[in-house]
């Protein structure tokens, strides 16, 4: 019973993650399929959906190390120990009495688990914290890992499997996620360091967990180079990764991104004064393009293959056989929308746990409305209707609100396509002018950041 539960949550969720997020990309796939025991670790932005991810990404089921707090409401707590989470506590969180020598139980279940065959998640760094970075990560996973293989003479088969998660906005819905599954570290690998000195051998594997990691993350010092960084990418998308890529991203398309991060750290560091310019150069265009509603792609070489009536035709062709499916969708889905969208602000002052609530609030709400939706049509229905067309009804809403979501991108497009006529389409001057100031952005963007 209990793993059947958890294969049906695991099922939901991971409907709800490809729903909530545009597109996750998952590179590593070999590694999707290994087994216990072994232990996962990873980044940690992004709080509950980070689990989430994780969770629904590998096939053997994954248990947790979560923060002792959690357990403080019986309620909650008893479905974290359901979904197999074992408490870890921290110094800063204990209360009067308490001492993280019960980490030494906690220690003693992770065995347990491993033992077994298990395998569970640990977020090394400690907290959820919103950015483009890896903060230090702590000892206790390479711990746990040293002192299970030296109970059994390093034979124990036991893996660690470094999983890293690139988030394009870790809050917005709609956006994108990179999911890269590291190569797993054979902790066996460590057995002489162990002999010669167990906390020196903790410390090595800590740093090397924290090399895999920081391997497949996109890296930034701070705010301001993240939002640079999310323009460049805006702004070079075609060039960099291709017609193919964009598609369908791979591995190279996530390699790419993160060596134009690179690039950017470095030309911080060694011109600072060309950096600042480049940056103020590229948050004027998009100050500019914004104000005037265009779209990056509508500027694009491809997209510029094309006359703007003709690509206005085929659009609004698109609306008006979407449009049905994409009122439905509308009307079934605003208000769980909304109240989804307005909820997180209200319940979390912390930014990093808004994702999740609307996730969440989302994965409740719509079913209930979408349930609503269906009994009004079966109450509303001609007698002569079949039970049959109230499931049919029901099984298409949710393809309605995803027609939705497709109908409102191409609106945008749209509304893009008449300003860019309206401006002189591609033989206009104003347009024209638009198109070679973003060219010559892009090629300043390439020599200043050494772009291929």
């Amino acid at each position: 019973m209990e793993k059947l539960v958890y294969n049906i949550l695991k099922f939901l969720f991971r409907i709800v993650l490809r729903l909530f997020y545009r597109r996750m990309t998952v590179h590593g796939h070999a590694h999707k399929h290994i087994k216990g025991p072994f232990i996962v670790i990873s980044n940690h932005p992004n709080t509950l959906i980070d689990a989430l991810i994780v969770g629904t990404t590998l096939r053997q089921r994954i248990g947790f190390l979560g923060n002792a707090t959690l357990f403080r409401n019986k309620k909650l707590g008893a479905v974290l120990a359901f979904l197999g989470t074992i408490p870890v506590y921290r110094k800063e969180d204990l209360l009067p009495g308490e001492t993280t020598g019960k980490n030494d139980e906690v220690f003693q279940k992770a065995y347990d688990y491993l033992a077994k065959g298990g395998a569970f998640l640990v977020f090394p760094e400690g907290t959820s914290l919103v950015g483009k970075k890896l903060n230090e990560i702590r000892t206790g996973t390479a711990r746990i890992a040293l002192g299970y293989e030296a109970g059994r003479d390093f034979k124990g088969g036991i893996q660690v499997l470094p999983v890293s998660l690139n988030y394009s906005s870790s809050t917005d819905f709609r956006s994108r996620v990179h999911v890269n599954l590291n190569t797993p570290i054979q902790v066996s690998q460590y057995a002489e360091a162990y002999a010669q000195d167990p906390r020196e051998a903790a410390r090595v594997l800590t740093e090397d967990l924290a090399d895999s990691l920081s391997d497949g993350l996109v890296i930034l010092d701070d705010p301001e180079q993240e939002t640079f960084f999310k323009q460049v990418i805006r702004l070079y998308r075609e060039q960099l990764h291709g017609p193919e890529e964009l598609r369908k991203p791979s591995r190279k398309s996530f390699e790419k991104e993160k060596a134009t991060a690179e690039a950017i750290r470095d030309l911080k560091l060694r011109d600072p004064e060309k950096y600042e310019r480049l940056r103020r150069s590229v948050d004027s265009w998009f100050g500019l393009v914004d104000r005037i509603g265009l779209r990056q792609h509508l500027l694009g070489e491809r997209a510029m293959r094309w006359m703007p009536g003709t690509l206005t035709f085929a659009t609004l062709l698109a609306l008006i056989v979407g449009l049905p499916f994409a009122l439905l969708g509308f009307l079934s889905g605003i208000i769980p929308y909304r109240i989804s969208s307005w909820l997180p602000p209200k319940v979390a002052k912390d930014i990093e746990y808004r994702a999740p609530i609307m996730l969440v609030a989302g994965m409740f709400l719509f079913p209930i409305f979408y349930g609503l939706f269906t009994l009004a049509f079966w109450l509303l229905a001609p007698a002569q209707i079949s039970a049959w067309w109230s499931l049919a009804f029901l099984a298409l809403l949710p393809f309605s609100g995803w027609i939705t979501l497709a109908w409102m991108d191409g609106w945008d497009r749209m509304e893009g396509l008449f300003r860019l006529m309206a401006m002189g389409g591609r033989q206009g001057n104003a347009g024209k002018r638009l198109q070679e100031k973003r060219a010559g952005l892009l090629v300043e963007l390439k020599k200043a950041l050494r772009l291929n």
